[in-house]
């Protein structure tokens, strides 16, 4: 007769199995958690929400189910039905999801989306629960219906069949968010993946019967002697224990991958990276457990010291993000498999060692389970991931701040130590080596401005940790301090005049200067809005998806114009999408500010059905204009948007608020049934030199060399090819390419787009004369970029001898074009010989002002 030592190969189809189960469970998860953002937008109350509703709809049917399981004839069939119930929704997800995201922010309106709402949380919590229940009931019965299966044949082992399923189970979602993130979603989109990931779950089920019926023609048993009976631990406080496990466990997740963004890049594959480490320490954990309990008769003597190690590698993994994040530096421009190797070391590193007791813990309290109630037991250690996501996430970082969130994990394990084990009565061991770390753990976070930058405003908020720092040796042109904001590590704004956030306000007012009523997404330090309030609106709401992002402009009141101020302005800190989509109101004018394309859900932001949601409210010869960082995209990646941008507004142009190819701004603007542009007359009123737009964009020669097309130059430039959708979000998976590549900055968009650069019509300028006058600016223009691009390329990012023609002809273009005459002054003063070279083209009052600044 077979004995027990061969079980391992008796469970070998069983494991497997429950591998593919893991695998396409993860990857369901990624992909709903994503297409409910659609619906219910990017907001921590969103995210946060559907994170509950998720772990909710888990332990309900591990609940409901338990019963049901252990007097099931075959618990193997009963899992191969929730499989394919499993299958059939993930089939039909995403057309019903996407479905749902047409009318239900409209249902719901823009209270549903604010951060600052408890009703926003209980909303989404309420609505992405019951849209995932049938699927998550299914998923929490799944492991208790296996164990279930193997204990009829193997028989009870101390909670090793369980710890095998779980890791198994464990290691296939690991994969699965791999090959999910990395390979199915970017090549094939959500409706494919969905097919993928559901013939996963079907090879799941067919393992499993074969496995079944295997085991039931040859009757295999287990001698009463070898099997390991544990009695059922029902009592009260066990179950507590459970549900504290998943609390703390979540906890430590949430508390952990907040501190990594500081630091990270903030992609989608960051936030996969971090995930897969955190699943792959967790599989390594239940599968020791199970090696421990199988040479271990009383595995139970030394569970208190693992979980006296839990507590302290929660310890080991704040102080390692302190002094391993220097692994961060090489995951930005040097290539995609060097970043990936430096997240996912920098992550192993912090969480590898805490996920592995995370593993052990859960087999030994959950596998005391095993002959009764383990549906119970499992359904309330989901209840605490589900409570963690509330505690940690929506609570925690604004109120705790995100070290003292981690700490907060901490300190449930150490009461749980204190309170179930202790070190021979010493039950204060835990808490007090607990109550020190807090003290003396790092606090600060994991990045800091520059030495010549003082901190002003820091605070910890559930995108991240907002700074406003100053440097006080430092003047703008209006003479207040130069201030910067900062959104982690890699995202700043602000630290000078602000002037090219101040042109695009100009630029988007005089393309429509009749605007009234103004949609504004996206606020930042304010410049943009700032100067959007200077003209005769009505009202503007602004919507910012950061709220402590709101809280710091109190700090740019300079350069925001006071906005927070101003009665026509209503700021609201919601996702900008789904804002947009809850509306019933339309608008004259809808400005996008500058999302960065790589981080992870602003790809939904440059969407199909968002361009379609925002053509929606528009006002009849209402206009929008998304604003582009082009340095910020690669060549493909802005072909996407602009085919994507010109699918929904047949009538586009486009302009160019910085004449600088480093950080060049371009503005996509959209046509709502009008083709008109401001007349002399309109950019003379808005643009006189005393008038504050005077000071951004000099006069209606300035406003009209900024153009760069219209919608067959657009056309032309972007091609055939896909556009971004919902379905298949392009810009999502393929953007974060440019920051792993070339460090988020590149000049190969603006410098292929230029090639396309065609010059306006009369009919557009509206008069003669100035429309000679501007063709001479645009010219010049044109002449200065290719300077600038050849300085560039020469890698001195000053004028060159090959760049110099292209300077001294954007000069002689237009000799009053200023960024030319700027440039040629600062090289005439470096030297006897640049001035001697430059004088005989020059016109006598640039002449006197190069020989006098030389004097």
């Amino acid at each position: 007769m077979n004995q027990v030592k061969h079980i391992p190969e008796k469970d070998r189809l069983l494991l497997i199995a429950f591998l593919c189960s893991g695998f396409a469970a993860l990857g369901y998860e990624l992909m709903w958690t994503r297409l409910l953002a659609l619906a219910l937008g990017n907001e921590s109350m969103g995210v946060s929400g559907v994170l509950m509703g998720f772990f909710g709809g888990m332990a309900l049917g591990a609940w409901l189910v338990n019963k049901r399981i252990s007097q099931s004839p075959s618990p193997v069939r009963l899992f191969a039905i929730l499989e394919s119930v499993i299958i059939v929704y993930a089939c039909i997800s995403p057309f019903l999801f996407k479905a749902v995201a047409k009318w239900l922010p409209v249902l719901l309106g823009p209270v549903a989306g604010n951060n600052h709402s408890i009703v926003a949380l209980i909303i989404t919590v309420l609505f992405s629960g019951l849209m995932l229940l049938p699927a998550t009931a299914c998923m929490g019965a799944t492991l208790v219906a296996l164990t279930e299966a193997r204990k009829r044949i193997v028989g009870l082992q101390q909670g090793r069949g369980l710890a095998r399923l779980y890791a198994a189970n464990t290691l296939g979602a690991a994969l699965g968010i791999v090959v999910t993130v990395y390979l199915f979603l970017p090549a094939v989109g959500f409706v494919v993946t969905a097919i993928l990931l559901a013939s996963a779950s079907a090879i799941s089920v067919l393992l499993a019967l074969i496995w079944e019926k295997k085991f039931t023609i040859e009757q295999f048993t287990v001698p009463e002697s070898d099997v390991k009976k544990t009695s059922a631990r029902s009592g009260r406080k066990d179950y507590v224990l459970a549900c504290l496990l998943g609390l703390a466990g979540i906890g430590v997740e949430i508390a952990a991958m907040h501190l990594m963004a500081q630091v990270l890049e903030n992609t989608i594959y960051t936030f996969a990276n971090i995930l897969t480490v955190y699943l792959a320490g967790t599989f390594t954990g239940a599968w020791y457990y199970q090696r421990k309990a199988r040479g271990n008769g009383d595995v139970n003597k030394v569970a208190g010291k693992y979980f006296l190690m839990l507590m302290l590698a929660v310890a080991w993994c704040a102080v390692m993000m302190r002094v391993a994040d220097g692994l961060t530096d090489y995951a930005r421009g040097n290539g995609m498999v060097m970043a990936w190797i430096c997240e996912w070391s920098y992550a192993a590193l912090a969480l590898f060692p805490v996920t592995i007791f995370m593993g052990f813990t859960f087999s030994w309290v959950i596998g005391q389970f095993e002959q009764a109630d383990l549906g119970k037991a499992y359904a309330l250690n989901t209840v605490g991931g589900s409570l963690a996501s509330i505690i940690f996430g929506v609570l925690g970082a604004p109120l705790l701040g995100f070290w003292y969130t981690l700490y907060l994990a901490m300190a449930v394990y150490a009461v749980v130590h204190a309170k179930w084990f202790g070190l021979s009565g010493k039950k204060w061991v835990a808490p007090l080596i607990c109550a020190v770390f807090w003290v003396i753990g790092p606090h600060r976070p994991l990045f800091e401005p520059e030495d010549q930058w003082k901190v002003l405003f820091q605070k910890d908020g559930h995108y991240g940790t907002v700074v406003v720092s100053e440097r006080p040796d430092s003047r703008t042109m209006d003479g207040v301090p130069e201030r910067r904001l900062q959104v982690n590590r890699h995202f700043r704004m602000g630290g000078g005049a602000s002037y090219a956030e101040k042109r695009m306000g100009h630029f988007s007012m005089l393309l429509a200067p009749e605007a009234k009523e103004v949609l504004f997404l996206g606020i930042g330090t304010g410049a943009t809005l700032g100067a959007v309030v200077q003209y005769p609106v009505a009202s503007v709401d602004a919507v910012e998806l950061v709220p402590e992002v709101t809280e710091a402009l109190e700090w740019f009141d300079a350069p925001s114009n006071n906005v927070r101020n101003d009665h026509r302005v209503h700021i609201l800190a919601a996702d900008a999408r789904r804002y947009v989509a809850a509306q019933k109101e339309s608008y004259d004018l809808i400005v996008a500010d500058l999302f960065h394309p790589g981080r992870d859900g602003a790809g939904n932001l440059f969407s199909l059905e968002h361009f379609q949601t925002l053509r929606k409210h528009l006002n009849p010869d209402g206009v929008a204009i998304q604003w582009v960082p082009l340095h910020q995209f690669d060549t493909d990646n802005l072909k996407v948007l602009i085919r994507t941008f010109l699918s929904v507004f047949e009538d586009a142009h486009a302009f160019l608020a910085l004449y600088n190819p480093e950080t060049p701004l371009l503005g996509l603007v959209g046509f709502n049934g009008r083709h008109t542009f401001p007349d002399h007359a309109t950019l003379d009123k808005n643009l006189s030199p005393e008038l504050p737009g005077g000071r951004a964009i000099r006069n209606a020669r300035d406003f009209w060399a900024a153009y760069m097309g219209n919608a067959g130059m657009l056309t032309a430039f972007a091609g055939e090819g896909p556009l971004n959708t919902d379905l298949k979000p392009y810009i999502l998976f393929h953007a974060p390419d440019l920051v792993y590549k070339h460090g988020e900055i590149t000049t190969a968009s603006v410098t292929a787009l230029m090639k396309f650069r065609t010059i306006f019509t009369r009919e557009m300028v509206g008069d003669s004369v100035l429309y000679g006058q501007s063709a001479a600016t645009f010219a010049a223009a044109q002449y200065f970029m290719d300077g600038q691009i050849q300085s560039i390329l020469d890698g001195t990012y000053s004028i060159s001898h090959a760049s110099l023609p292209y300077f001294l002809k954007s000069y002689q273009a237009d000799p009053d074009f200023a960024p030319a005459v700027g440039k040629l002054m600062q090289f005439g003063q470096e030297g006897s010989g640049q001035a001697e070279a430059i004088l005989p083209y020059l016109q006598e009052k640039e002449r006197r002002r190069l020989l006098n600044s030389r004097n």
